[in-house]
This record gives C-alpha cells, sequence and structure tokens, in this order.
C-alpha cells in the first residue's frame, strides 16, 4: 500500500487539492441554495448572475463557443472515420 501511495502521490494530492479548492469556492461565493446549486456555480462561475463573467456573456460568445463546438465534433468524426478506413 506504501509503494502505492508514493508511486499515485501526484494523483492524490490532485484530487484532494481540487475538492478544497472547489469548497472554498463554494463557501466564500456567498451564494445561498442547495449543495448543487453553490457546486455548479463554483464549477462555472459564468453562470452565476452576479459574477463579472456573467456580464461579459454576450449572445455572440455563445454562437462562437457553439459553432467551435460543431468544428470540434466534426474534426474528431473525421479522425475516426479516416482512422478506421
Amino acid at each position: 500500500m506504501s509503494e502505492w501511495l508514493h508511486q499515485y502521490w501526484w494523483a492524490i494530492f490532485g484530487v484532494v487539492a481540487s475538492c478544497i479548492y472547489v469548497a472554498w469556492r463554494m463557501r466564500s461565493d456567498g451564494v445561498e441554495g442547495s449543495f448543487l446549486h453553490r457546486l455548479l456555480l463554483a464549477l462555472f462561475p459564468v453562470l452565476n448572475p452576479g459574477s463579472a463573467e456573467f456580464k461579459q456573456l454576450t449572445p455572440r460568445a455563445l454562437w462562437l463557443v457553439l459553432v467551435g463546438l460543431v468544428f470540434v465534433a466534426l474534426a474528431s468524426l473525421l479522425v475516426s472515420v479516416l482512422s478506421s478506413g
């Protein structure tokens, strides 16, 4: 067991540090609501209507993200078709 901990300390540190960071964000944002609502806003602060990121979110930005996701999906499909052929 100690050999496994010695070998994968970085994964354990990453998971623990990520959980601590998300818990800190959930407590420091001051958002009221259920646990899942606070978790969602801690992971995606752009969804919080009181944040500065939300105010920068414009319809043009949403369209650009959507178009980018479509391009990524098409590229992934093209790579999988060409590699299997």
